[in-house]
């Protein structure tokens, strides 16, 4: 009696490949993940000392090797959508390979801070690790708003809006602040509708945030010893048609 069987041999022995990574060895640790080629990271670690992995279908955590990179610690503030200034870790990677994506903890001296995670990090690029809210800097937004008609003919409103921003630093060092504004802009490019920006003080820059993007944004990068206070302010002005209104009302700040 012949038999015949028909089968592809290729995706039998990738998907038992799959299966003695990926079953047998159970799930990863919490917040890690699987290294795949989606990753585009071509790189062997090596490790600095000899490791011993036990051979029992689990998942182990090893130490591979110890690097130090210089970190900068800066404060980042939205103050339009909330008061609260977010410490942010910035270093370069300090790697001749790539940081994979997966779980970090963040400790101070001795004392554990935070579990936070790791994007994928090229080599060479640079790492930002959020480490939550500071309660020792303080912000606090205030706005004024104002209306008038210009123009006997064309009947032009402006609309002009005032942003007083005060950052108070609370804590003992010396701190980095870098406060973010948006200023409204036209969803279409529109004649009848102008929105200037009147003065930023002290001058504030073009804040382009990757993702995802924003537009007409800006931001102020102050320095702020202990126990200083800094007042920043800026004014923008929206000129339009009066016979048009916004939507949402002609005032963009909350009062």
């Amino acid at each position: 009696m012949n038999v015949s069987l028909a089968f592809d041999l290729q995706a039998v022995v990738q998907g038992a490949a799959w299966e003695a990574t990926n079953v047998a060895a159970g799930p990863p640790p919490p917040g890690s993940v699987w290294v795949g080629d989606q990753d585009r990271h071509d790189h062997a670690f090596t490790a600095q000392a000899r490791v011993d992995v036990p051979s029992d279908g689990h998942c182990h955590t090893v130490t591979l090797l110890t690097q130090e990179s210089p970190t900068r610690i800066r404060h980042v503030v939205v103050p339009r959508e909330s008061p609260h200034a977010f410490r942010v870790a910035a270093f370069p990677n300090p790697l001749d390979g790539p940081i994979l994506p997966g779980p970090a903890d963040v400790t101070v001296g001795c004392d554990h801070l935070l579990t936070t995670r790791f994007s994928s990090v090229p080599p060479g690029g640079d790492v930002e690790l959020g480490l939550g809210v500071e309660q020792g800097v303080k912000v606090a937004r205030n706005t004024r708003y104002g209306e008038q008609t210009t123009g006997l003919i064309t009947g032009t409103l402006e609309l002009a809006h005032e942003i007083s921003i005060e950052v108070t630093n609370l804590l003992a060092v010396k701190t980095t602040v870098e406060v973010r504004e948006r200023v409204p802009r036209p969803a279409d490019e529109k004649e009848e509708i102008k929105v200037e920006v009147v003065r930023s003080d002290p001058p504030w820059e073009r804040f382009v945030q990757p993702s995802p993007p924003t537009r007409s944004t800006y931001r102020w990068v102050v320095s702020v010893g202990p126990g200083e206070k800094k007042t920043l302010k800026a004014s923008y002005s929206i000129h339009l048609a009066a016979r048009l209104e916004l939507e949402g009302g002609n005032r963009r700040e909350a009062h």
